[in-house]
């Protein structure tokens, strides 16, 4: 989520793929068409296909979108969620529910072919106020909501209460028959579900509540997220839980966590930022740092291909870096300059050569621009131009 509306963008090169819309077509009760808002939105999932996009919002609204033809379903209207706000929305495995929580504590499970809710409508969890998470077995049998107090299981219909002792932060499922949950006095624990969610072990994570738990594809990687913005990576269960790392770049409390299919890459979410991490290697390390001071301004570009990303510098340098582990490959000071900055920066199309658009305040309106090959990193042009702030390679890479 970002501006208060869902958006897809790509983990290799950051760039925004597509926005959900800001409204819908829905229609009053005389049947006449208007534009129904559609932003603030609080929670999202993407379907196992990845063609459709389930939105919750801060009105209570749940709908589906479909990034390619921007196409917007509601499935629930602010009226009829009560007004209010959606904490948590998810697919079941196979695509054919929606769950979604909200903040009074009411979960629904909604059959997208039948087009009604499967639970017989919002069921009370007795989580008012608190954050609802919701998780599906890897069967899609059985989805298990984390709430005040308590966390529910739904089983076929029926409801069997969790009892940890204190709220539950999150939870997620190693497998088909276990469970796994932190709560907000710091307690790890595993719940055995085809013994009718028996607690069959636990772990003292220390004095710091955990926000965030995610398993990755083989259960065998556990990461859990704290209130401190620390994120710690676990082995094994119980007496034998063994702590392999931790990362630390979050200056605020970790909302969510997520594994890659591959388990190479963990992306986290916080109130100040969202960050990727390279724990596939067991490396204590974000997988995509930028090194460098950037002055304001300052442009950066991707390749073609996105291996490299070229970075403006003070004191006129450019940094070529791998987009993949952000090592620094290169520098590049531009020749007869010795301040400014490049305030634009473009890689021609075929990646050979990056076109850098140079700025120095105390020359103003005169402004420099320099080609530079990538083989080599070398000064191949030097031209001399005005103040320029914007800059872009046609696609023959024959004009700038």
């Amino acid at each position: 989520v970002a501006g208060e509306r869902a958006t897809i963008w790509s983990p290799q090169t950051g760039e925004i793929l597509a926005t959900s819309p800001a409204a819908y077509t829905a229609t009053d009760e005389d049947g006449d068409p208007y534009q129904q808002a559609l932003e603030g939105v609080t929670a999202l999932d993407v379907n196992p296909d990845g063609d459709q996009v389930a939105m919750g919002t801060a009105d209570g609204t749940v709908a589906l979108w479909d990034p390619v033809s921007d196409e917007v379903i509601p499935i629930q209207e602010p009226g009829e969620g009560q007004g209010r706000q959606i904490r948590d929305v998810r697919f079941s495995p196979d695509g054919s529910l929606v769950v979604w929580g909200d903040e009074g504590g009411f979960w629904t499970a909604w059959d997208l072919a039948a087009g009604a809710a499967s639970n017989g409508g919002r069921v009370d969890v007795g989580v008012a106020d608190l954050d609802v998470r919701v998780a599906f077995s890897p069967d899609g049998s059985k989805a298990a909501i984390a709430g005040d107090a308590s966390g529910f299981w739904d089983l076929s219909g029926e409801v069997i209460e969790l009892s940890p002792g204190s709220t539950i932060s999150d939870l997620a499922f190693r497998d088909g028959s276990t469970l796994l949950s932190v709560d907000r006095d710091g307690r790890l624990a595993w719940w055995n579900v085809e013994a009718g969610l028996q607690e069959e072990d636990s772990f003292d994570l220390g004095d710091v509540s955990p926000t965030a738990l995610a398993i990755d594809s083989t259960g065998s990687l556990t990461a859990v997220g704290f209130a401190n913005g620390q994120i710690r990576m676990l082995s094994g269960e119980g007496a034998d839980l063994t702590e392999l790392f931790s990362l630390s770049g979050h200056q605020q409390a970790v909302r969510s966590l997520s594994f890659t299919a591959e388990s190479g890459l963990l992306l986290s979410t916080s109130e100040d930022a969202t960050r990727i991490w390279d724990v596939g290697s067991s490396a204590e390390r974000e997988w995509f740092t930028l090194l460098g001071a950037a002055p304001l301004g300052a442009d950066l570009a991707f390749s073609p291909d996105g291996s490299l990303l070229a970075v403006a510098h003070d004191e006129a340098v450019i940094g070529l870096y791998d987009s993949f582990t952000g090592e620094e490959v290169d520098s590049m000071q531009a020749s007869t300059l010795y301040f400014g900055f490049a305030a634009s920066l473009d890689f021609l199309p075929d990646g050979s050569s990056l076109v850098a658009s140079f700025i120095d305040p105390r020359l103003y309106p005169v402004g420099f621009m320099r080609t530079f090959g990538i083989a080599s990193f070398e000064e191949e042009h030097k031209l001399p131009g005005l103040w320029q702030v914007g800059m872009d390679v046609d696609p023959d890479g024959a004009q700038a």
